[in-house]
């Protein structure tokens, strides 16, 4: 009895005892994006999206949160040369949004349903550029979703790694698609 015992705490301890996966903290280094360098002599940042407090938004719980980071990439990686011309980029959306996703899985003929969190980031701007009679000269609107799934029981730490990583992951394939809309809808304009 005393052996039995003993081998059911050994066996919860060992399945207690599981790895668990541990997620890498993100460093933003925004030398690591794309540089972008247009013929303008200014560069005016205008962050129309308002932080929304509804349930399934969720960037308004980060540190820094999705917007904070885009116009940090715009300040550093975003160059004016010249002496004519006047580049605004509008910030439409930089939301991240948590859903609750049921998935399905077959393991050895049963299939196993499971409750994961879905978190789904987007970003949307508008760069226009205008000469220095306020005409518009030309604009693009860039946009770049990605999403990411998780299991629904997870600590607030891992949430945070998690859609820290999201942002990051986020931020590299919106300064790819601005490079390549920028090239296509303001070649004239662009270096």
């Amino acid at each position: 009895m005393k052996k039995l015992f003993f081998y059911i705490i050994f066996c919860y301890l060992l399945v207690s005892c599981q790895s668990s996966d541990i997620i890498k903290n993100v460093e933003f280094d925004y030398s690591e994006f794309k540089k972008l360098t247009f013929l303008s002599n200014s560069i005016e940042i205008k962050n129309e999206y308002k932080i929304s407090l509804e349930d399934s938004f969720v960037d308004h719980t980060m540190e820094t949160s999705p917007s904070e980071r885009l116009i940090n990439w715009v300040k550093n990686n975003i160059i004016g040369f010249g002496v004519e011309n006047k580049l605004i980029i509008e910030i439409k959306d930089a939301s991240i949004i948590e859903t609750n996703v049921e998935s399905a899985e077959k393991i050895a003929g049963i299939i196993k349903k499971s409750q994961e969190l879905k978190f789904e980031l987007s970003y949307f701007a508008i760069f226009s550029l205008y000469d220095d009679s306020d005409n518009l000269l030309a604009f693009t609107e860039i946009q770049s979703k990605r999403t990411v799934t998780s299991n629904t029981l997870i600590s607030l730490y891992e949430k945070e790694k998690i859609l820290e990583q999201l942002v990051y992951k986020g931020l590299e394939d919106f300064t790819l698609k601005a490079d390549q809309m920028s090239r296509e809808y303001l070649s004239e304009f662009i270096l």
